[in-house]
C-alpha cells in the first residue's frame, strides 16, 4: 500500500500543478474558530514550532500539510541531498529547494502574500508544505513500512464574524465556503478545534461539522 500511496502523492503533486486533482484521497480537516489552537495542535504533530503566528487573521489560504516519516540516515536523505539526520521541508511550488525549518513560516508567508495579496483578503488556492521528519508521524503507524507513507491535513481558514482592514462584507460567507469545500468530501476527517473557554453548544466549527455529515464522529480539543 505504502508504495501506491507515494504513487498518489507524485501524481497529485503533478495534477496541483495543472490545477486539477483528479485522485481523491482521505485527509484530515483542521477546522476551528480564531486562535482556537489549529496552529499548535499541527506543530504538536510534527514536534516543532513552523507556523505563522500573530494577531488577526493570519491564515489567509488553506494550507495543506503532508507529513512524511524519514528516519535517520533513510536513504531519501541521500536521493535528496538533505542531512542524514533532522527534519526538511519542501515546497512544491519551489521545486528543487530545499527549506530548513526555521525557513518554512518566512516561506508559508511569502506564498500567503503571493496568493492573497498583502492585506487581510483570503484566497481559495491552498499553499502546500511537505515536512520529512524521523519525528512525525506516518499514514499508520501501526505497519512496519510506514516510513515510506504520509499523511495529509488541511487547515482550513478560521471562522471570522467581522470584517477587518478592508475585508469584504461577506468575507465570513467566503470563509464558511471554502471550508464547506473541504469538510463535505466523502473522504475527509473533520478535526474541529475548540478553545477551552468557549461553549461548545453554539460553537460554529462544530455546527458546521454537524451540518455536513452528522452521522460522523467529530473530533473536538480544547486549547489552552
Amino acid at each position: 500500500m505504502d508504495k501506491y500511496i507515494s504513487t498518489f502523492n507524485q501524481i497529485q503533486d503533478q495534477f496541483k500543478l495543472l490545477e486539477e486533482n483528479p485522485i481523491e484521497l482521505p485527509q484530515i480537516v483542521v477546522v476551528g474558530s480564531q486562535s482556537s489552537g489549529k496552529s499548535s495542535v499541527l506543530e504538536s504533530l510534527v514536534q516543532r514550532s513552523f507556523l505563522p503566528r500573530g494577531g488577526g487573521i493570519v491564515t489567509r489560504c488553506p494550507l495543506i500539510l503532508q507529513l512524511h516519516h524519514c528516519p535517520n540516515n533513510d536513504a531519501r536523505r541521500y536521493e535528496n541531498g538533505v542531512p542524514a539526520t533532522g527534519e526538511w521541508a519542501e515546497f512544491p511550488k519551489v521545486p528543487g529547494k530545499i527549506f530548513k525549518m526555521e525557513q518554512v513560516c518566512v516561506e508559508i508567508q511569502r506564498e500567503t502574500v503571493e496568493l492573497a495579496g498583502p492585506g487581510k483578503n483570503i484566497c481559495n488556492d491552498p499553499i502546500t508544505v511537505k515536512i520529512f521528519s524521523p519525528k512525525c508521524t506516518g499514514l499508520d503507524s501501526s505497519r512496519p513500512t510506514w516510513n515510506h507513507q504520509a499523511l495529509f491535513h488541511v487547515e482550513a481558514l478560521a471562522f471570522l464574524q467581522v470584517p477587518v482592514d478592508g475585508q469584504p462584507d461577506d468575507i465570513s460567507q467566503q470563509i464558511e465556503q471554502l471550508i464547506l469545500s473541504y469538510i463535505q468530501r466523502p473522504l475527509s476527517i473533520i478535526l474541529a478545534i475548540v478553545a477551552a473557554n468557549v461553549d461548545m453548544v453554539t460553537n460554529d466549527c462544530l455546527r458546521i461539522a454537524r451540518e455536513v455529515d452528522p452521522r460522523r464522529s467529530t473530533n473536538a480539543r480544547c486549547g489552552h
